[in-house]
């Protein structure tokens, strides 16, 4: 059983509720004025805002870019470029296409990036051509790259990943 009620706890309880009714009043008009910051998805160093972000191969699509690049028995050198975190994951991506192909790859980060949408260079090379159809045809038009000019070191072929077309 409870005791007598002390008036140390009616004042506690007292400034409890008032402290309440407060905040409500003082805290309900400042979030019907100011809107969070968006929430960030994604787990690791790359989480950058979902509509901003490239979805991941699926797993289907990563098997049929490979196989079709295997049994095509065309093997070229890949650069993927991708500026930022919104691309990181399907860099990654591509980066596992090419190494179960057989080719060599791999993924830099360029100083500057002013493209937009996925591109694939250089826009006269038949490699590039080929990979551009592979990816257009295994994402079912998903992904369809451009072509771009491309000036690379070596006999490389560009893989372009910028931010996404709004």
């Amino acid at each position: 059983m409870l005791g007598p009620i002390k008036s140390h706890h009616l004042t506690t309880a007292t400034i409890a509720v008032a402290a309440a009714v407060a905040s409500v009043v003082i805290v309900t008009p400042f979030l019907a004025t100011h809107k969070p910051p968006p929430v960030s998805v994604g787990a690791g160093p790359h989480n950058v805002g979902h509509a901003d972000r490239w979805e991941n191969l699926t797993q289907a699509e990563l098997e049929d870019i490979a196989k079709q690049l295997k049994e095509s028995g065309t093997r070229f050198s890949v650069a993927i470029f991708c500026a930022d975190a919104s691309c990181q994951d399907l860099a990654d991506d591509f980066d596992t296409v090419f190494e179960i192909a057989g080719m060599d790859s791999g993924v830099e980060t360029p100083s500057v990036d002013t493209n937009v949408g996925i591109n694939v260079g250089p826009q006269n090379d038949d490699r590039a051509k080929f990979l551009a159809y592979i990816i257009t045809t295994a994402t079912k038009g998903r992904l369809s790259p451009g072509l771009v000019e491309a000036h690379l070191l070596q006999d490389r072929i560009a893989l372009v990943i910028s931010r996404k077309q709004r």
